[in-house]
């Protein structure tokens, strides 16, 4: 069994129990994989110490907040205030409120009109089935007469439930256009 790389690490800050330490020890001693991974944390450890000489951040914290006192020091007193000119206020609110007057009635017309035009579409449509079911039924029961009688009487009913279908829902949004 190879060690592992958190046992590596410890190993080379020699924070390892000293029984444990010593168990890598004698791994290491006859095992090359481990000794690889050995020089290669090594390599590692030597790399960061380098960059930790080269980039020192003392003192980075204070140049910060030096940094944000003097641009708060420096701002002035209006600096975060929104300068809208007042005209285009006044403007932008006329506009608002004049939309709102004109869109609200024009709104309610487009409602009525919609709501006008698909009720007489669908009266239209129930009258059309009103007026051609008793005849479609007596041209389907002359066309099947002497066929099947099953079938023609599934036709008709069918027509019959449509037509009463579409009478229902013509009643129900009609009482719906008269509350409004």
């Amino acid at each position: 069994m190879h060690v592992k790389e958190r046992d590596i690490a410890l190993f080379i800050e020699n924070s390892l129990k000293p029984e444990k330490q010593r168990k890598v020890e004698q791994h290491l001693s006859i095992c090359g994989l481990c000794r690889r991974r050995l020089r290669q944390w090594e390599s590692l450890y030597n790399t960061i110490e380098l960059l930790d000489s080269d980039f020192e951040l003392d003192g980075l914290e204070e140049k910060v907040i030096d940094k944000i006192k003097n641009t708060v020091s420096n701002a002035k007193p209006g600096d975060n205030v929104l300068k809208i000119p007042v005209f285009l206020v006044a403007v932008s609110f006329a506009l608002i409120i004049l939309t709102s007057i004109v869109f609200i009635p024009i709104n309610k017309i487009i409602n009525g009109l919609a709501d006008n035009i698909a009720s007489l579409i669908l009266n239209a449509g129930v009258n059309l089935i009103q007026k051609i079911k008793w005849p479609l039924t007596n041209i389907i029961s002359f066309v099947f007469a002497d066929r099947t009688g099953n079938i023609m009487s599934v036709i008709s009913a069918v027509i019959l439930i449509i037509g009463g279908v579409c009478f229902l829902i013509s009643n129900i949004f009609n009482k719906k256009l008269k509350r409004a």
